[in-house]
């Protein structure tokens, strides 16, 4: 729903009816046409109807093929529309017109992710953080899911950290940094973190599961059998 908030942000107040009427005609400019047209796409995306709000903005696009922001949300209509690799197009057009937009970078690195493209992923993954390396602390753990998914788990672990860095109350964030000390046999490391998960999210059985794991692996039986029926009396044990 993201892309629906950036269309109503981008638009600005909407224009009465009889305005849009008159953009059918060339009286106005282009630059108001263009407000008119995203406004309808709003419309139209709020109504879940994202194959018409496409067709809006292709018109748009049409007026104006050098405006970024265009594409951008085209592409996120057709994202919704489960046109992926349309969508990665129009991303892509839209930063070949501006390359420092890292929420573009976002946008497609979202589509790669979800296709299951997670080098392309970690590569735009990386180009926004570059752009704005503080504000956004879930790209961060999005990069790092992106690595996990290649198996990269020791290049993971920083991305996380500095995505808690920036979100303490990151609670995936927690898990999968934990979960990553445990790959690389960091148990030490992977206790305090599910400590801190534990902390965050003391309901979560999954949590207590993980530390026990890891004292066991310490050949520390006893807490770790103290943890696991701590587990067990919030979920079954796996």
């Amino acid at each position: 729903m993201l892309w629906i908030i950036l269309l109503a942000l981008w638009a600005g107040p909407a224009l009465a009816a009889e305005d849009w009427d008159q953009s059918t005609g060339t009286t106005l400019p282009v630059s108001q046409q263009k407000e008119i047209l995203v406004r309808k796409a709003f419309e139209h995306s709020r109504a879940l109807d994202t194959e018409v709000s496409e067709k809006i903005l292709s018109r748009a696009i049409t007026l104006d093929p050098k405006d970024a922001r265009l594409y951008l949300l085209r592409g996120d209509a057709r994202k919704q529309n489960g046109q992926f690799s349309q969508a990665v197009e129009d991303y892509s057009r839209s930063l070949a017109l501006d390359h420092k937009d890292e929420e573009t970078y976002l946008h497609r690195a979202f589509v790669y992710r979800a296709t299951g493209q997670y080098q392309k992923a970690i590569n735009d993954y990386l180009t926004a953080i570059r752009i704005r390396p503080r504000g956004r602390p879930y790209e961060y753990v999005y990069l790092a899911k992106c690595l996990i998914k290649l198996e990269r788990y020791k290049e993971a672990v920083p991305h996380l950290e500095e995505g808690i860095k920036q979100d303490p109350n990151s609670h995936e964030g927690l898990k999968l940094l934990a979960d990553c000390h445990m790959t690389l046999k960091n148990y030490p490391d992977a206790v305090k973190v599910y400590t801190l998960y534990i902390r965050k999210c003391p309901d979560d059985g999954a949590g207590y599961f993980g530390r026990a794991k890891a004292y066991e692996s310490m050949g520390d039986k006893k807490q770790a059998e103290a943890d696991r029926k701590l587990g067990k009396t919030f979920e079954i044990a796996p």
